[in-house]
């Protein structure tokens, strides 16, 4: 078997320590034939057996062909330039596909994030900083959502700078589809990375999960603009766990479109006044903001918001997907109705952590049977 079909192969593998996946590729690397004994016997259990060998030959296929583009790459976790910052992260990605110049994850990255419904003045100071920071010959990455992600991308490629884009979907899947055109310039300066297949759909339980990627990649992060239940605040919680500088502009008093950035301040933030604040900390080797578990359990973790209220409401009359039945089994016997439960408390009950949560939350969230209230989650009717 191919090594990129066994990496590809692997990644659709559930929870697999890396260490792990690294020891099983080189030895079924090894192999002449693969069989479900063989898997076993290396070190998967039976579900996971079951996981690598039943990829659909045609996603395979697909993919191999993708990566024969002379644009695209796969890059493995044990390749020489795979970014060493993101894997020293938790739960680093085991594979990424690129598309354009993979040497650019090897500079000096700022994740700059903020609101998909950007303010006039939310996007002013984006433009600002993301021009300042690529003259300093700063890379800015960010995920290529609408709004604040979008602006900083443009901002980027206007003042000739470097720009890396971190999808949810698959690299030929871009979401959302009115930055395909983006995307594009993104690939032809820069790049755009996945560690999803080229032709995975956007699902929402891939936001949080690909928030992880953004933080891990950076020396820093940037909020912009963050509303109090905004998915800005999930890659900020990541940023905190990784141990990444946290910079948040100081937002409009009684502007609800800032409530999450004054919130991250008043828990001890910097506050980003000027992009010298950013620069003069990449220049000093004095990191004085240190951050401890318990800061981290106290900054807000709200699901990142992908569908609109009409693809909640379609989403509750659906039969339930495996990810959503997986989601009620693990999650709701937490949970009582009516009663607030903060997401740490859920995370020391189940034993899972935030990371791992997210996602079931929000697949919880999006088919109505928990909903976000302040201090925690509760169970709904």
């Amino acid at each position: 078997m191919d090594a990129r079909e066994i990496w590809i192969r692997l990644n659709a593998v559930s929870r697999l320590p890396i260490n792990k996946a690294i020891q099983i590729a080189r030895y079924l690397q090894s192999l002449t034939q693969l069989n479900q004994r063989l898997l076993i016997g290396c070190g998967l259990s039976e579900q996971q057996s079951h996981q690598f060998l039943r990829l659909h030959a045609n996603a395979v296929n697909d993919t191999l062909k993708w990566l024969d583009k002379n644009e695209s790459s796969l890059l493995t976790i044990i390749d020489s330039d795979y970014p060493s910052l993101l894997k020293q992260i938790s739960s680093p990605p085991l594979l990424l596909f690129v598309a354009g110049n993979r040497q650019h994850l090897k500079s000096t990255q700022i994740a700059l994030i903020g609101s998909r419904v950007a303010t006039p003045y939310g996007s002013k100071w984006a433009t600002y900083f993301a021009q300042e920071l690529v003259k300093k010959e700063l890379t800015i990455t960010s995920g290529l959502a609408q709004g604040i992600d979008g602006i900083g991308h443009r901002s980027a490629l206007k003042n000739n700078g470097i720009t890396i884009a971190v999808l949810g979907s698959g690299l030929e899947q871009i979401y959302p589809s009115f930055h395909r055109t983006l995307a594009t310039q993104i690939k032809e300066s820069g790049l755009i990375i996945s560690e999803h297949l080229p032709m995975t759909p956007p699902l929402a339980r891939h936001f949080p999960q690909r928030n992880r990627i953004i933080s891990g990649l950076s020396a820093a992060l940037l909020i912009v603009e963050a509303g109090i239940k905004s998915g800005s605040l999930i890659t900020a919680n990541y940023a905190l766990q990784q141990g990444k500088e946290l910079f948040v502009l100081p937002g409009l008093l009684g502007d609800a479109h800032f409530e999450g950035n004054h919130q991250l301040i008043k828990q001890g933030a910097n506050l980003a006044s000027s992009p010298e604040d950013i620069l003069e900390y990449l220049n000093s080797s004095l990191q004085w903001l240190t951050c401890d578990n318990e800061y981290q359990q106290k900054i807000i973790t709200d699901e990142y918001t992908t569908f609109t209220n009409n693809e909640k409401r379609e989403a509750k009359t659906e039969q339930l997907t495996p990810e959503q039945q997986h989601a009620m089994d693990v999650i709701l016997p937490f949970l009582r109705f009516n009663k607030t439960v903060p997401i740490d408390i859920i995370a020391q009950d189940s034993g899972l952590s935030t990371s791992e949560l997210a996602p079931l939350l929000l697949e919880l969230e999006l088919i109505e049977k928990v909903a976000i209230v302040a201090g925690g989650y509760t169970r709904l009717e």
